[in-house]
């Protein structure tokens, strides 16, 4: 039976070629010609019209300037007076190997803005890409930064910043991913690599605190914290707990996509911006970080806070309850001495202290940022940050305290 079926099989196959060929046949050249047209005009038009196909964008460029790097960030060229890339507290120039622009995606969260952000890492960042199925990528820089193992600081990347903002802006924010092959093995070791950032008219020196028996990096004017106001670190506790998570890159753990939101540190008088990133104890295992969304903002802050927006946590509801405040003396003339702001003493705690002043002119445009020094009082010469003596006329100001209370004034101003 089966070789009936076999054999109508192969009967009916010969007949049907027979009908094909004799179809063929009896069209003569005009089918012919039909045949061959179409495909002879596709390949025509593809000899004359090359087709391509576009591919995704993915470049990782080392051969960029600390200048591109600021603009890649998001910070407008125009408030830019200069940039550089160096190692530890400006000492020195970056290796090539540990910063980068990256035009396209990487990892979960990059770009956050634009096609394009920054990378920082102690390592190479050409071997950051992959799916994480490296065991423990390293790369020596072969920069000391005169540490070492017994107190920290190896392969120090900075990226630092000089920024003259626009008048209107108050304070200003970023966005970023803190990235290692630390986690999860050496969390709470000595091989605690980190990030800081500073914003002040005059950095202070990154040195390292190893009393605890781990060092760990102290900058006076860093605003990058986790939500334990610890250091920006292999410990600290946005890094996502899962030992198995995903990065997108070759990094073993990641803290969530990050937005840093701080007060400008000096009114409108240009600043530094200062990233850093870098091994402790030794330099193995990297870390890195990526960084996106760079934005100014007209409101104001009384201090630098780091949250993760995805966790629900709000910025901008730092100015809680009204506080009363007072100036003095009123008017002020600056040749027989400073004005007095302070915060009345009905509504001080036993720990109420300034944090920050604010005086801005009649029009608006704030021309001074005061710091407190921990006390409830705080002093003004009249003067700018760079030192010029404002004018007579009507002045107000804005008083931020630590206990997330702001109080308004205003004062008189005459020669």
């Amino acid at each position: 039976m089966s070789g009936e079926i076999l054999q109508n099989a192969r009967s009916g196959a010969s007949k049907r070629s027979v009908r094909l060929e004799k179809a063929f046949t009896e069209t003569g050249n005009e089918n012919r010609a039909r045949l061959f047209a179409v495909p002879f005009f596709f390949f025509l038009l593809l000899f004359l019209f090359p087709m391509t196909i576009p591919l995704p964008v993915y470049a990782i460029d080392t051969n960029v300037t600390a200048v591109q790097m600021a603009e890649a960030i998001g910070i407008p060229s125009s408030v830019i007076v200069t940039a550089e890339l160096t190692n530890l507290n400006g000492q020195g120039t970056a290796d090539n190997n540990g910063f980068a622009i990256q035009t396209g995606s990487l990892g979960n969260n990059f770009p956050t803005e634009g096609g394009s952000f920054v990378i920082l890492t102690s390592g190479n960042v050409n071997d950051i890409p992959g799916s994480n199925d490296a065991t423990g990528v390293s790369f020596d820089q072969g920069v000391q930064d005169g540490k070492g193992a017994d107190n920290g600081g190896d392969d120090v990347v900075q990226l630092r910043i000089k920024i003259d903002p626009p008048d209107t802006a108050f304070s200003f924010s970023f966005q970023f991913v803190f990235l290692s092959e630390e986690f999860p093995e050496f969390v709470g070791s000595a091989f605690n690599d980190f990030f800081l950032v500073q914003a002040a008219e005059n950095p202070a020196t990154i040195t390292f605190d190893s009393s605890s028996g781990v060092s760990i990096p102290v900058a006076s004017d860093n605003i990058v914290f986790d939500n334990s106001n610890k250091v920006m670190s292999v410990n600290n506790n946005f890094f996502n707990q899962d030992e198995n998570q995903s990065t997108g890159t070759e990094f073993d753990g990641q803290t969530p996509l990050l937005l840093t939101c701080s007060p400008l540190p000096n009114g409108a008088d240009p600043f530094w911006l200062v990233f850093s990133i870098g091994d402790e104890g030794d330099a193995v295992l990297m870390s890195g970080v990526f960084i996106d969304g760079f934005q100014f903002s007209e409101q104001p802050l009384c201090c630098a806070t780091t949250v993760d927006p995805a966790a629900g946590v709000v910025l901008g509801e730092v100015e809680g309850q009204p506080v009363d405040v007072v100036s003095y003396p009123n008017p002020f003339r600056p040749e027989k001495g400073p004005v007095t702001f302070a915060i009345a003493e009905e509504s001080c705690l036993a720990t109420t202290a300034i944090l920050s002043i604010e005086i801005f002119d009649i029009s608006g445009r704030r021309v001074r940022l005061l710091t407190g020094d921990g006390d409830r009082t705080l002093v003004w010469d009249g003067r700018t940050q760079n030192g010029k003596l404002m004018g007579s006329g009507m002045y107000f100001y804005r008083i931020y305290d630590n206990e997330k209370r702001v109080g308004t004034g205003r004062f008189t101003l005459i020669h």
